[in-house]
């Protein structure tokens, strides 16, 4: 896997845009679209800049080698340090958070999560999934259906949903519709104006300006369904 495309699974593991990218990792605005085309590679210490701002394991973004978010797991700090004298090879970053299991709910059970008292335990749904993005007790993942958020998110594909995450413009949300159910969409917030707004083209924008709007959880993460 080459640079570019090992940086386009990261932007798409972290559900970043490319103006996440910039504003996250405080790069030059103008050359990350010459990264994600291939047509020219960071310097080392700005692509330790990039995996640092998204919690990934630098060695992976800088040579393909080790997985994305790999993580050294029951070694204290001075063990760590030891391996790393012996074996000259720089430790992956820590994740964000520790791995936590989620529950995969329903669209429905999501419309009444803000409701729901205790975090879900074993047997409570019929899909886990291992996160290390958040680590909310009331964290929960969806499987997305439909089209409406297309290209950048497909049907089957699963998103993690923090309810503790401040909902700001651009964030991908997780909102109570007015029915039982949740809906998915990208949250436009332009002045005094609130919007929320599908991907594709085929659906409207809905106009939330002056609206009560119930946001349940802000998406975190994205796993495509391949």
């Amino acid at each position: 896997m080459k640079f570019n495309e090992r940086l386009s699974a990261l932007l798409e593991a972290k559900c970043w845009s490319n103006a996440d990218l910039v504003n996250y990792a405080k790069v030059d605005k103008s050359s990350v679209s010459l990264w994600i085309n291939g047509k020219r590679k960071p310097r080392a210490n700005t692509i330790r800049k990039i995996a640092a701002a998204a919690g990934c394991n630098k060695e992976w973004l800088l040579t393909g080698n080790g997985s994305m978010f790999g993580v050294s797991l029951d070694i204290d700090d001075a063990s760590q340090r030891q391996i790393v004298a012996d074996s000259n090879v720089e430790p992956a970053p820590l994740p964000h958070h520790p791995q936590k299991q989620i529950p995969v709910i329903s669209w429905v059970q999501a419309g009444s999560w803000q409701e729901v008292q205790d975090p879900f335990q074993p047997g409570d749904s019929d899909e886990w999934i291992i996160t290390v993005e958040t680590n909310h007790p009331h964290a929960f993942a969806l499987k997305i259906r439909g089209d409406s958020m297309t290209p950048e998110f497909s049907e089957g594909d699963i998103v993690t949903v923090d309810p503790g995450v401040e909902a700001i413009n651009g964030k991908y949300v997780i909102v109570k519709n007015g029915s039982e159910e949740a809906t998915f969409k990208q949250l436009i917030i332009d002045g005094g104006n609130v919007y929320l707004k599908p991907l594709n083209e085929r659906y409207p924008v809905i106009d939330m300006t002056g609206k009560e709007l119930h946001i349940v959880g802000v998406v975190v993460e994205k796993r495509k369904k391949y």
